[in-house]
């Protein structure tokens, strides 16, 4: 069975011959290529040898496009700043005005130059994985995508206080989001991955994402193609419920420290529920206790047919011994193998 074969009968709760199993490893595969982060941020040929020699020690059954939120803003002209061992982060955003998102070009993805480094890679990924494993590209909705614009706090601020700067602004990005995800599904991606990195609990009210609903179930409903809900790391579970029935949205990713079964009886029995091993701590981790770890929610979701082990959080640390990553895919040799019902055999 493949892993694109794998993953499609997890959606419908069919049979599989294992457990699928999903690791992050957008930045780990610049450490087996001895890529400089800044080159493999920029290059697309660098991100996708990367991305290949991750898969080939690995085998896990999801491949991702550049897991990097921050990289978006820099498209738009935000500044970046690059670490030795990290992915880039936000240093200064470009906006500090909503007037000036008018000055941006017309809101096509072949607009901004820097969002070719993204769809490159995707083309690359999904025409040498084609039909066998699932390319997931990582993208934004409409009103999460000012973060990378303006910044978290600039943003919140235009939210809570000038809806009419607020409409001036979706009215931009709601094409241009609409627009980036159509080319990148053109390219090949199998699954959008589109974090809340602006709606959830750690920053909004409840009332504020409700504010925002309609607007994220039309753009969802206008996407033509599959999205997995992704927490990014943050607090998620206390608005799983508002997003459960959003359309075209297959799968959710909840948090490290939060809990699969109350996640699973938030979103039903026949929604895709990914995690919750935390990929970001796998490095401080022994080999052992990271074993155990994922036999104890492997044993925990043994009747769950609907449910995909994944590495919750951001990406695993680039220093990661390769040897402590591998334990998750000896726990799904051991504890993996799944019936029709979920149950073990």
């Amino acid at each position: 069975m493949t892993s694109f074969e794998r993953i499609l009968a997890t959606a419908q709760g069919a049979p599989v011959d294992r457990r699928p199993f999903s690791l992050l490893l957008s930045l780990y595969g610049a450490g087996i290529i001895n890529a400089p982060l800044k080159e493999y941020y920029s290059n697309s040929d660098l991100y996708y040898e990367g991305q290949c020699a991750a898969y080939e020690t690995f085998k896990s059954d999801f491949i991702y496009a550049p897991f990097s939120i921050p990289l978006l803003g820099a498209a738009f002209g935000s500044e970046l700043k690059y670490f030795e061992d990290f992915p880039p982060n936000l240093r200064r955003p470009v906006f500090s005005n909503p007037d000036e998102i008018l000055n941006l070009p017309s809101p096509q993805a072949e607009n901004f130059p820097r969002l070719k480094y993204f769809l490159d890679i995707v083309q690359k990924l999904s025409s040498k994985y084609s039909n066998q494993v699932p390319v997931a590209a990582i993208t934004l909705s409409p009103v999460d995508l000012p973060i990378v614009l303006f910044g978290l706090d600039k943003w919140l601020e235009i939210v809570l206080f000038d809806r009419e700067a607020t409409k001036k602004v979706l009215d931009y990005t709601i094409p241009f989001c609409l627009d980036f995800n159509s080319s990148l599904l053109g390219c090949g991606a199998t699954f959008l991955v589109i974090p809340p990195v602006f709606l959830n609990p750690s920053i909004v009210t409840k009332e504020i994402v409700e504010r925002f609903l309609p607007i994220i179930n039309s753009f969802n409903s206008e996407t033509k193609g599959y999205i997995i809900n992704h927490s990014g790391g943050t607090r998620y579970l206390p608005f799983i419920d508002l997003y459960k029935d959003s359309p075209n949205t297959i799968a959710y990713v909840v948090s490290a420290n939060e809990d699969l079964k109350i996640a699973r009886n938030k979103l039903g029995p026949k929604k895709i529920l990914a995690g919750n091993i935390d990929g970001t701590e796998l490095i401080n981790s022994s080999s052992e206790k990271i074993y155990r770890k994922s036999i104890d929610i492997l044993d925990q979701m043994q009747d769950d047919p609907y449910f995909i082990f994944a590495t919750s959080n951001a990406d695993i640390p680039i220093k990661t011994p390769i040897e402590k990553i591998r334990m998750i895919k000896e726990a799904i040799k051991e504890k993996g193998r799944i019936t029709s019902g979920g149950a073990k055999v």
